[in-house]
Order: structure tokens, then C-alpha cells, then sequence
């Protein structure tokens, strides 16, 4: 699949490999990239940063929260529209030492470290 001319999203966008995606693209001709992150501040800056390349949407979404991602979902759907190339690029790091202060996700979360995890997130349903 082409990247130009689709609508892209991206979990865990504002940082690293994430964010280097959003960038490239929007500099292969991207619709416009629609960025997923916990962290609102870097949302708001990641879009500001890359809003000079093309148009970019951020809305806050926690992967390890079954209705946080329903609540981004939905706003994204609502103001960006259908969603062509979903890259899951957020994960769960435990001890992290840059990442706010949270509960240890439940067992059935998965996590980068859990072998063959399974999107559930109504963004990767595919359309026929």
C-alpha cells in the first residue's frame, strides 16, 4: 500500500520512531497523519512541528485503556474521517523511568513484550 494520498494514523506518535513516521509520511504525500499519544503536551507540539509538512490531527488516547481508545477512536473518526493505514507503534514499558506514574497494566493488556498481540482496537477493522 501507498502511503500518498491515504489518511494515516499512528499510535505513539509523538516520540521516536513514531514521530520520524508521522514525518515521513507526510513527505511521501500522506492526506494527512493523525497522531495517537498519552502525553497531550507532545501532541500539541508534534502537531505544531509537523503541521508545515501537511495536515496532522493528535488526539490523546492511553493503548492500555480499553475505553481511552474508543474515546480517540470516535473523536477521530468524527473529524478526520476514515482512517487507511493504521501503524501500532505505542507499547507498554514497565519502569520506565520517563513514563507518568501509572498502575501496572492488567494481564490481559498486552505489551511489547507479549508475543503475537492482538489489536482489538476498532481502527484496525478491516473494510471490504
Amino acid at each position: 500500500m501507498r502511503i500518498q494520498a491515504n489518511t494515516v494514523l499512528i499510535t505513539g506518535g509523538c516520540s521516536g520512531i513514531g514521530k520520524i513516521m508521522a514525518r515521513r509520511c507526510l513527505e511521501k504525500g500522506a492526506r494527512q497523519v493523525i497522531i495517537w499519544d498519552i502525553n497531550e503536551k507532545a501532541i500539541a507540539e508534534t502537531v505544531a512541528e509537523l503541521s508545515r509538512l501537511g495536515k496532522v490531527c493528535g488526539f490523546r488516547a492511553d493503548i492500555s485503556d480499553a475505553g481511552s481508545v474508543q474515546d480517540a477512536y470516535e473523536a477521530t473518526r468524527a473529524a478526520c474521517g476514515d482512517v487507511d493505514i493504521l501503524i501500532n507503534n505505542a507499547g507498554i514499558v514497565a519502569n520506565n523511568r520517563n513514563s507518568p506514574s501509572r498502575p501496572t497494566p492488567t494481564s490481559t493488556t498486552p505489551s511489547t513484550s507479549t508475543p503475537r498481540a492482538r489489536c482489538t482496537s476498532p481502527c484496525a477493522t478491516s473494510r471490504t
